[in-house]
């Protein structure tokens, strides 16, 4: 076993290298979306290696999609949309080699299946691509002319644009029953199997197709988001200051089989404050509307705020949502852990792996690592794990620690406020404030830290089973050596063996860090009034200490023809 090791670590190091080559493709590509740069963003994306390879498809038809969503090509964005969740479908069925190929090398080589939260957004971006290409009643095709490529602006029937229509429901009852895939599976323990956002997305969805039996729909699914704000929002950051300890309160009461509603480590921002009254309008606006004779009820029951109460009273009917697609999300990437030795030790299940170490001793080989090898230790204090360098003199009861990348998101850093401000013939008629609908920073930050926990002590396990075969080599390396050589030659010897090992694990343990990069950082809605007329409408940025203006936005917004409820969703970067 030990002389084949250095043949092991080369066969695997083969495999790190489209690890490192798609974290570029994915940063560079991230960037010229950013920065707009859409036909460039698609120069890089077809370019990329997870177009070539297979396990990578959804991961292409995410990024492809959202290029064609943010350009306006609704058409052909749907249709995106739509073979992404069919591949979805497919791919859930796992193969017995890919997942002894992923136990082996590392968790790239498996086929990229997204996130619950990224599964989610799917259906939310394919219902909202067939209701804005209905409202819009035309989309652009390529035609060849002289031998050319040119776009011909195409029209679409009444009858194409009800099924359209159709086709955002038939979206978004396939939506609903993926989360209650979800629900039923019980052995799954993760926040993200009930979505705010989702909720929310869907309810503005159905309130604008505006028959009575999707009003009916958007009440109920208003009613949900607000259960799932008052539990679940906390744990995102934009709505909680302390959301890091009220994540870990809630976990252990919901292992105990109870609800979060009545946990104290909430700080509950302005922003929630915010959410919860936009919610608490809805409900009651709907209600009002389409179960007028339990509206004393619902008011006793929501009990709206004083701000509420007078947008109650103000307020005519909204007939124009509008939501902001802001910024991007936040970005998966390689975090350090570490693992210790000794468990790493006690996890051998090879026999001959195992005789190997019992052969030459735990203490041994322990000082070897601290020794010759340099390895540092590593040391707990509460979830936190501290890395430090060998130096003499140390201990051999501290635990040799052994490196391993997982991924990880940061959580939001919102700290503006934004608003909507309407023109008419360049005169301000309105300033109304964007209200959070959801973080999706927040929520991959979630996501994360739920893949470290769960796959920490599984990673850490195969990584020290690579160290510990590394480790063994260079001491059988070392013990030849300094037979033949003395201390002189075996110390830099087993040293260099070991480094090329090592180097080959780091590389080849480099964390999943593949996501949809082009998502927005967060959700913002709005509700208007707006009768008749033509409109300039902007996305203003501004400081919420100095209120100094810092970004304005002008929307691409058409002339209100009807004072039928209509839906606008933009992105800004």
């Amino acid at each position: 076993m030990v002389n084949k090791t250095p043949f092991i670590f080369i066969l695997v190091f083969l495999f790190s290298g489209c690890a490192v080559k798609s974290r570029q493709e994915q940063k560079d590509f991230r960037k010229m979306f950013t920065q707009r740069e859409f036909e460039k963003a698609k120069e890089i994306l077809d370019a990329r290696s997870i177009k070539k390879d297979e396990k990578n498809h959804l991961l292409f038809y995410m990024e492809s999609a959202s290029l064609k969503y943010a350009q306006g090509r609704f058409h052909e964005a749907a249709q995106i949309f739509v073979q992404a969740n069919e591949l979805v479908d497919v791919l859930y069925t796992k193969s017995v080699k890919e997942l002894l190929a992923s136990s082996i090398i590392n968790d790239n080589s498996q086929t990229f299946y997204g996130s619950i939260f990224e599964r989610s957004l799917l259906y939310q971006y394919q219902a909202l691509s067939f209701y804005h290409l209905a409202r819009r009643g035309y989309f652009y095709q390529v035609k060849k002319k002289d031998g050319k490529d040119i776009e011909v602006k195409t029209l679409l029937s009444k009858d194409q644009v009800r099924s359209h229509y159709n086709r955002v429901r038939s979206t978004l009852i396939a939506w609903d029953s993926f989360f209650q895939e979800m629900a039923r599976m019980g052995n799954v323990k993760t926040f993200l199997k009930h979505d705010l956002l989702a909720k929310q997305m869907a309810a503005t969805l159905h309130e604008v197709l505006a028959t009575k039996r999707d009003k009916e729909i958007a009440l109920q699914l208003f009613k949900s988001a607000y259960q799932i704000l008052l539990e679940l929002g906390p744990t995102q950051k934009v709505f909680n200051k302390n959301y890091e300890k009220y994540n870990a309160d809630l976990k252990r009461a919901y292992n105990k089989g109870k609800k979060g509603k009545s946990l104290k480590s909430k700080k509950l921002t302005k922003v929630f404050g915010e959410t919860k009254n936009y919610l608490t309008y809805k409900i009651l606006t709907l209600t009002k509307k389409i179960r007028r004779s339990s509206y004393a009820k619902t008011l006793r029951r929501y009990k709206p705020s004083l701000t509420v109460k007078r947008k109650l009273k103000s307020n005519g009917a909204e007939n124009i949502s509008i939501i902001i697609e802001k910024g991007l999300i936040s970005e998966l990437k390689g975090k350090d852990f570490t693992y210790n030795l000794r468990s790493a030790v006690d996890s051998i299940e090879s026999p001959t792996t195992r005789n190997l170490v019992n052969g030459i001793g735990v203490p041994i080989l322990t000082y070897f690592a601290l020794g010759p090898l340099g390895l540092g230790f590593a040391s707990h204090h509460g979830n936190t794990t501290v890395y430090s360098r060998h130096s003499a003199g140390e201990m051999l009861t501290k635990e040799v620690g052994l490196e391993f990348e997982l991924p990880s998101a940061k959580a939001s850093d919102e700290k503006n406020n934004y608003q909507i401000e309407v023109f008419q013939k360049e005169k301000k008629v309105l300033t109304e404030k964007l209200v959070y609908m959801s973080s999706l920073s927040d929520i991959s930050f979630i996501n994360s830290q739920e893949m470290i926990e769960n796959s920490f002590k599984k990673r850490g396990t195969r990584v020290g089973l690579k160290y510990i075969t590394a480790i063994l080599a260079a001491y059988a390396t070392y013990k030849k050596m300094q037979d033949v050589g003395g201390e002189l030659f075996a110390k830099p010897a087993a040293l260099t063996q070991f480094l090329i090992s090592q180097k080959a694990i780091k590389e080849t343990e480099k964390a999943d860090a593949r996501h949809w990069t082009s998502l927005p950082g967060s959700l913002l809605t709005l509700g208007l009034k707006l009768i008749p007329g033509k409109y300039t409408l902007y996305f203003v940025e501004r400081s919420p200490k100095t209120k100094q203006e810092l970004r304005r936005v002008k929307l691409d917004f058409p002339e209100v023809k009807t004072p039928v409820k209509t839906l606008f969703s933009y992105r800004t970067l």
